[in-house]
């Protein structure tokens, strides 16, 4: 029996040329790549968000690839899903209120 599933997903917003996106199920964090046609250089350090499919992500990686007919530039762009803030500022241990497993987890998912 496999493990894999398929989800349908919108298409991707204009501008994207490919993006992918990888949590591991037992992961707090997921890491994603976009190719991406933009005006101007993206920033380090800068919240990244792609539709629906992934919001408050942030930029680790941008590596600038050549440029369209347009003069836009091509980047390929990557980085981390919003499970990132955890490592910034996971919850105290006096503030989760959960003596469970689950409920710690859902807890520290939820701050």
């Amino acid at each position: 029996m496999s493990n894999l599933h398929t989800v349908n997903i919108p298409a991707l917003p204009e501008g994207y040329l490919s993006f992918d996106y990888q949590r591991g199920s037992r992961a707090l964090i997921g890491q994603w790549k976009a190719r991406v046609v933009l005006s101007e250089a993206p920033k380090l350090g800068e919240s990244w968000s792609v539709g629906s499919l992934m919001v408050g992500g942030v930029i680790t990686e941008a590596v600038e690839q050549g440029s369209t007919a347009y003069g836009e530039s091509v980047w390929d762009i990557g980085g981390n899903d919003a499970g990132f803030k955890l490592m910034q500022s996971p919850p105290l241990p006096h503030q989760i209120k959960a003596s469970d497993l689950g409920g710690v987890i859902k807890e520290v998912v939820e701050a």
